[in-house]
């Protein structure tokens, strides 16, 4: 049996604290961490969980591959702003990855990432694509 250090109970949980300690710390700490942090740190810590969980990198290589690719989408070669607080998620490169194996491939806006997405989530023939697009040319 443990003795939970807030109110002196036994309990039998794998936490240091009994339940209901443990639920009330964990909603003091997330209510304190939003009050004390600007929006800034926010933006930065929540971009930077989803890039580690989504795509296993960190801001650095996005910042890297935005720097080798100029800010410009690797398909149609538009430029794009680099993410940041209050800018538009239309406005930035997105991370293109591979759906079957799961490894990045580059940075694209966001019509050319939805685009391809919908190529490989529908198994779509892009030599199909071309000729439908060169017989409607006439």
């Amino acid at each position: 049996m443990k003795k939970c250090p807030r109110c002196n109970t036994k309990h039998s949980g794998k936490n240091a604290r009994c339940t209901p300690c443990q639920s009330s710390w964990s909603w003091e700490r997330q209510k304190e961490r939003r009050q004390n942090t600007d929006p800034e740190v926010l933006y930065r810590k929540s971009r930077e969980a989803m890039l580690r969980t989504k795509y296993r990198m960190t801001s650095d290589d996005y910042d890297m591959m935005y720097a080798l690719q100029e800010g410009r989408c690797a398909i149609c070669d538009t430029w794009k702003v680099s993410p940041g607080l209050g800018i538009k998620i239309q406005d930035t490169l997105y991370v293109d990855h591979c759906h079957a194996g799961g490894h990045v491939r580059g940075l694209l806006c966001y019509p050319c990432n939805t685009m391809l997405g919908h190529i490989e989530n529908f198994g779509i023939d892009i030599a199909n694509i071309a000729l439908y697009l060169e017989g409607r040319q006439q």
